[in-house]
């Protein structure tokens, strides 16, 4: 005969496996935009800097970026998930949204020391501007639109800071064109 104390003993490990798993399952890191501002903003907070929005997460292999605006600019952060929740592991600068500039971008390694993790990100200012390219090889995403200005990014294609960046009409045409003129990070 069955018992029901033998019941409680398989049903309860299986409870408790099954909400683990449901745990990781849906603990995708687009979902946890909230939790990633506010480890940004506790990072940041001796810098009297403000994150005013994440426009953007990305998960790149087994590293998490975050997209950020500030009250200066646009900049990126990558972070790890404890147990704790999200921490900022490390920032780069920022690019300003005003600053005259049609096409600005940055180029940054957000890899850690073993593994590159190429990283160009900037700001089109230009509403003509609907396309962006690296090197004339890799077409840039855009990701986010803040205070009218599309977001783009290019992760892990290989670059390294000096590639040609041209910004383009949706027929090919080049607007902007600068060849290794980046804010290189790190």
């Amino acid at each position: 005969m069955y018992s029901f104390g033998r019941k409680i003993f398989f049903v309860g490990p299986t409870f408790i496996a099954v909400m683990v798993l449901l745990f990781f399952v849906f603990s995708d890191p687009n979902n946890d935009t909230q939790e990633i501002q506010k480890a940004i903003q506790e990072s940041i907070m001796e810098s009297n800097t403000h994150v005013e929005k994440v426009v953007h997460i990305e998960k790149v292999e087994n590293v998490t970026l975050a997209f950020y605006a500030t009250p200066k600019g646009l900049a990126v952060g990558r972070l790890e998930q404890t147990f704790r929740g999200w921490k900022l592991i490390e920032g780069t600068g920022y690019i300003e949204f005003n600053s005259g500039s049609e096409l600005p971008w940055i180029w940054c390694n957000m890899g850690e020391s073993a593994k590159s993790l190429p990283v160009y990100y900037g700001i089109v200012s230009n509403p003509n501007i609907q396309r962006v390219e690296v090197d004339e090889k890799h077409e840039a995403e855009i990701i986010a639109t803040y205070k009218d200005n599309k977001i783009w990014t290019l992760i892990g294609q290989g670059t390294s800071g000096t590639e040609e960046i041209q910004g383009m009409t949706n027929q090919g045409e080049v607007i902007y064109s600068r060849l290794n003129y980046s804010k290189s990070l790190r």
